[in-house]
C-alpha cells in the first residue's frame, strides 16, 4: 500500500510517499522511494499500485518533451502500464489489491505555474476509472482529516500520513518522504522514519 498525497501551492507542488513495498500479508518486502523524479521536464511522478508501476510511469513520463506534453498522455500511460505491472507483480508474489494510481506534479510552462494531475484505474466519487483530473489536494488512501488550502505541506502532510499509517490493513510505513517541485527545482527529504523492518509486519 502506498500513501499517496499531494498540495499544490502558488509557488510549488509538494507531493508526499511512504517508503515500503510489502507483500499480500502485510510483511515488509523492501524499503523504497515511491515518488521518482522527472528532471528533464521539472516534475516527479508517483504512483499507487504493484512497485514495479512507478518505474514504468517513470521511463513513459520522462520520454515526453515537456510536463505538459507528459500530463495529456497520463490517461494512456496509466492503460498501457497498469495490468502488464499487475502481473509482474504477481509472479514476483507481491500482488497488490490496491487500484493502479497515478499522480504527475510538476511545473507547467503552458501555464506557468504549478500543476498535479492524477488518474486511477478505478472509479472514485466525481471521478470515471482513466480519467486524468487536475487536483489541488489529494490524500490517497482518504483520512478523516479534511484537505484545506492553509495546512502546511510538510507538517500537516505528516499527520495525514501518521493516520493513514494507523489505519487496519493499511501497510504504509518505512517513512515519510516529501518531494517538492519549484519553478526552478526539484527538492526532496525524509520527514520521519519508522521501524519497520524488511520480513517484519508493520506497526502503527
Amino acid at each position: 500500500m502506498t500513501a499517496l498525497i499531494a498540495f499544490v501551492r502558488e509557488d510549488a507542488v509538494h507531493v508526499l510517499t511512504d517508503g515500503v513495498a510489502s507483500g499480500v500479508d502485510g510483511q515488509v518486502l523492501f524499503h523504497v522511494h515511491k515518488a521518482m523524479p522527472l528532471s528533464n521536464v521539472n516534475a516527479v511522478v508517483a504512483t499507487r499500485g504493484p512497485a514495479s508501476l512507478l518505474t514504468s510511469a517513470w521511463l513513459s513520463c520522462g520520454h515526453r518533451a515537456t510536463f505538459d506534453d507528459a500530463a495529456d498522455d497520463l490517461g494512456e500511460t496509466l492503460k498501457a502500464n497498469a495490468a502488464a505491472q499487475r502481473a509482474v507483480a504477481e509472479r514476483n508474489g507481491i500482488a497488490s489489491a490496491e487500484a493502479c494510481e497515478i499522480l504527475l506534479a510538476g511545473w507547467s510552462e503552458r501555464e506557468g505555474q504549478p500543476v498535479a494531475w492524477f488518474v486511477s484505474e478505478i472509479e472514485r466519487p466525481g471521478l470515471a476509472a482513466f480519467t486524468v483530473t487536475r487536483i489541488y489536494g489529494l490524500a490517497s488512501p482518504e483520512t478523516d482529516i479534511p484537505l484545506t488550502h492553509d495546512m502546511d505541506p510538510a507538517t500537516d502532510g505528516l499527520r495525514i500520513m501518521r493516520e493513514q499509517r494507523g489505519c487496519p490493513d493499511l501497510p504504509v510505513g518505512g517513512f515519510c518522504q516529501i518531494t517538492t517541485v519549484y519553478r526552478d527545482r526539484i527538492e526532496t527529504r525524509i520527514l520521519e522514519r519508522w521501524p519497520d523492518g524488511v520480513g517484519e509486519r508493520m506497526e502503527a
